[in-house]
């Protein structure tokens, strides 16, 4: 069942998004979104989405790879006035990504 799964999801196009709230958990800010990603990673999907730190107060999350969120990363609890624009912003940047790659997989029959 599981190589299952990894055949099914590998080469998919996959974006991530995740809640949390830096001022109360600083030390751990949407940590649990790394396991997600590790999941889909492991069986073989290509990860979009990446997200910038910059705007956001935390001492650590497990889920900064490369200096960036592995996915969009809300915190409605403490910038709830962001969350709209942060999303639009977000889904301007995935939807040409996940679009190529639905269309390139499309069949068209005459």
């Amino acid at each position: 069942e599981l190589a299952a799964k990894e055949a099914q999801e590998k080469g998919k196009k996959i974006a991530l998004f995740g809640l949390g709230a830096q001022e109360r958990y600083a030390d751990r800010f949407a940590s649990s979104l790394i396991r997600i990603y590790d999941i889909f990673k492991g069986f073989g999907a290509q990860i979009v989405g990446q997200w910038s730190t910059e705007g956001y107060t935390f001492d650590h999350s497990a889920s900064v790879v490369d200096g960036k969120f592995v996915g969009l990363v809300i915190d409605q609890r403490t910038q709830g006035m962001y969350t709209d624009e942060r999303i639009q912003k977000w889904l301007a940047q995935i939807t040409p990504e996940l679009t190529s790659a639905y269309a390139s997989e499309a069949v068209y029959a005459p």
